[in-house]
């Protein structure tokens, strides 16, 4: 526990400590936490020396703090030989609240004297060089030089990386509106180091610190000149400022350059390490003169550069910037939606297609959006998933479903398509069982993608024992999905229905379906337009269909 709590306080603060000092100080502290949580009554004068401690070791990060109360909290609540404990829960809160507030007071006065102690400074050397200048009048150009100096010295630490002497994010902002307000075309080029993380525990800190500092000094030579600048933001993220008199160029030249440059293995501690960065890119105008609005453009080019996997690029164009902030506001707006009840339930029919005969019903989400029209429930689960939102509307999705299939007088059954994070959350099982959807009547469908991972297949096993059907969606001939998992039923995914009219893909789709079949489990089919092509997959095997050939173009409401 020490270990982890002296590595993790190592990454939020600088402890000017050897990490196993660290270790060995913060295992003595650990000991007296347990042992206040275990006097009677607890001691929590030791938990607020315990805090002072943390801040006299200068553990004092933006969230030293909230680690530091994890790591404990945690190892007390699960530590066996206290799991007994009467009260142990209360006991843990007022020792670790005595820690907060030891560690808050120390952090106050800490600060207090620090701030003291420089303006004592500040006055002494105010005074000092006001005796100095009465005193000896002859050597005030000397001090001025000297203050200007300092100043200038003071002024490049406060714009400069410490690590890699580079510019940082501030000194690239003022020098990136500067160069917007004299309306010069420009790039900027967002790169990411890849696997830092990984550079960082598997060699150590200080190699890590030498791999970034290489790095500053190949990217330093890409672009030389003075009309190009190369920052440190943070951690293994640099910026590439470039100007140019004409409109801005093609920005494949220089990303090239920049793999080139990084290319070549770099020696760290006797060890050949090969770097690759991913690389967003975006030029103004359009932007005008708003530097954080260049700055956010380039960081959504990276993040999409990344998306598309290691050491590749991308370059943001300015009508898909608007798209993808459109798509960022609804991603944003979405809980407001669910909160204000403009997102709800609807359902729709399955089909046989062998008769036509309603088989079971989809509880699916819908967005009435007041510009947008209704937004289907595909999209409403992928904007969740991108706030992080997903889980607790796919609980959502089953309470209500659950609510309303209890006063739907028939007994078809129900298939809740669930978002991805819901799918692998071990809390799953717990949100089926609070909707009180009957297991008879249940099919639970999560991404084909994901059923064979640990958690999905985890849940899955549960929900099958339970004795709920099976589902998996967006198939895309998944056949470790067939064995692996008890699946009931295989949606295709729309991607290969679109494509059913194609001779090869009619071909595979046909053996695709023999196979599910096979595994003795159905094929459903979505967006089924016309007789023709639900003849199509009748004829090929399929069993069940949605689309606007079995159901009205709005969602099957409950009476």
């Amino acid at each position: 526990m020490a270990r982890k709590w002296a590595y993790l306080v190592s990454m939020l603060s600088y402890v000017p400590l050897p990490h196993k000092d660290i270790e060995r100080r913060l295992r003595d502290l650990a000991h007296e936490v347990f042992d206040a949580v275990a006097s009677e009554p607890p001691d929590v004068e030791r938990g607020v020396a315990v805090g002072e401690q943390l801040v006299k070791m200068h553990c004092v990060g933006r969230t030293s703090l909230r680690c530091s109360v994890d790591v404990l909290c945690d190892a007390l609540l699960t530590d066996e030989r206290r799991g007994r404990t009467v009260g142990l829960g209360e006991r843990v809160a007022r020792v670790l609240s005595a820690l907060a507030c030891g560690y808050a007071d120390s952090v106050r006065w800490y600060t207090v004297a620090q701030q003291d102690g420089l303006n004592q400074a500040l006055l002494e050397a105010v005074r000092k060089s006001e005796q100095s200048l009465h005193a000896r009048e002859a050597e005030c150009e000397e001090v001025l030089t000297e203050l200007s100096l300092l100043r200038n010295e003071l002024s490049h630490q406060l714009l400069h990386d410490v690590l890699t002497a580079l510019p940082n994010r501030q000194f690239f902002t003022t020098r990136l509106e500067h160069v917007l307000n004299m309306g010069s075309p420009t790039s900027v080029y967002h790169l990411e180091v890849h696997g830092l993380a990984t550079f960082a525990t598997g060699l150590g800190r200080q190699a890590c610190a030498q791999l970034l500092r290489i790095v500053a000094d190949r990217l330093s030579g890409v672009v030389p000149g003075a009309q190009a600048m190369v920052a440190r933001f943070e951690a293994g993220r640099f910026g590439l400022l470039v100007e140019s008199e004409a409109p801005a160029p093609d920005p494949t030249p220089i990303v090239e350059a920049i793999h080139r440059a990084l290319a070549e293995p770099v020696h760290v501690d006797g060890l050949a390490v090969v770097v690759s960065v991913s690389v967003g890119v975006v030029q103004s105008p359009p932007y005008r003169d708003d530097p954080v609005a260049v700055l956010h453009a380039a960081d959504m080019a990276l993040r999409k550069a990344k998306l598309t996997g290691p050491g590749r690029w991308t370059l943001l164009e300015p009508d898909r910037d608007g798209d993808d902030r459109k798509e960022l506001r609804l991603a944003a707006t979405l809980p407001d939606a669910w909160w204000t009840g403009r997102l709800y339930v609807a359902f729709r029919r399955q089909v046989r297609l062998t008769d036509g005969r309603p088989a079971r019903l989809d509880a699916r989400l819908r967005w009435d959006h007041a510009e947008l029209a209704a937004l289907p429930h595909e999209r409403c689960v992928t904007l969740a998933e991108r706030v992080g939102f997903g889980e607790r509307l796919g609980a959502w999705l089953l309470d209500q479903a659950g609510a309303r299939l209890r006063s739907w007088p028939g007994e078809l059954p129900l298939t809740v398509v669930l978002p991805p994070s819901l799918a692998t959350s071990p809390d799953l099982l717990a949100a089926v069982d609070r909707s009180g959807l009957p297991a008879e009547r249940l099919q639970v469908s999560v991404p084909a993608g994901l059923a064979t991972r640990v958690p999905t297949a985890h849940n899955l096993i549960g929900l099958a024992n339970a004795g709920a059907a099976v589902a998996v969606h967006d198939f895309r001939g998944e056949v470790a999905v067939l064995s692996d998992v008890p699946v009931h039923a295989v949606r295709l995914a729309p991607a290969l229905v679109r494509r059913s009219a194609e001779r090869v893909m009619g071909h595979a789709l046909r053996d695709m379906i023999g196979l599910v079949h096979e595994a003795g489990a159905v094929v459903a089919v979505d967006d089924i337009c016309s007789d023709s092509e639900a003849d199509w997959w009748r004829d090929a095997g399929a069993d069940l269909a949605t689309g606007p050939l079995f159901t009205p173009p709005e969602d099957l409401p409950l009476p």
